[in-house]
């Protein structure tokens, strides 16, 4: 591997901050939490909302991934991966306020 591409990718941030606290919370409630909010609102397992199958915890999980990462140089491309993300919770969050779903 090139020694150039190897010092371009993202690493674990280092230090404890808001930001890696509040990254690893929302990874852990896409991956954990999601599956079972629908549950408790009377849903089959069927239409459980599990992360890389519904595209909310998908996004979730995204966010909370890319708070977690330290970008090697932050630039266009990383401001880029937080993109879809981001519009993906605004298009759902509208869309439940629309419907008014809980």
């Amino acid at each position: 591997m090139p020694v150039a591409l190897a010092a371009s990718r993202p690493r674990l941030a280092d230090e404890r901050t808001a930001a890696s606290r509040t990254g690893l919370s929302l990874l852990v409630s896409a991956l954990l939490l999601c599956p079972f909010v629908g549950l408790a609102f009377g849903r089959p397992w069927t239409q459980a909302e599990v992360f890389g199958l519904a595209p909310d915890p998908t996004a979730l999980a995204t966010l909370g991934a890319l708070l977690l990462l330290a970008p090697a140089r932050p630039g266009l491309t990383w401001r880029l991966a937080w993109l879809l993300p981001l519009l993906w919770c605004a298009l759902s969050g509208m869309t439940h306020w629309v419907m008014q779903a809980r």
